[in-house]
């Protein structure tokens, strides 16, 4: 579940907020972008392998970005299309 990846990325103290999405494949995982603390000097392979190691791989994003700001719907929700555009990753397919 999106909830679990977010959960596990946001346990690391450098980070402050994560956004995850499915893969554009089914059963293919999630994608995240994460908003780091300030002045935070983690890299995205450090925080894979922290996830690994505390949460298992399961909840390790296939694809991890960092960001300055999540971009949001009208609705203050977190804007999957936007996201998947900063992840640079194609749309799933119909």
């Amino acid at each position: 579940m999106p909830l679990d990846v977010q959960e596990a990325l946001c346990s690391h103290p450098a980070v402050r907020y994560a956004v995850a999405i499915p893969a554009a494949i089914p059963d293919d995982g999630f994608d995240a972008l994460v908003l780091l603390e300030p002045a935070a000097k983690l890299t995205m392979d450090e925080l894979r392998a922290d996830i690994r190691t505390r949460h298992g791989p399961h909840l390790v994003p296939r694809t991890l970005a960092v960001a300055d700001r999540v971009p949001v719907t009208e609705q203050g929700k977190p804007d999957r299309r936007e996201i998947r555009k900063a992840l640079d990753l194609e749309e799933p397919k119909d």
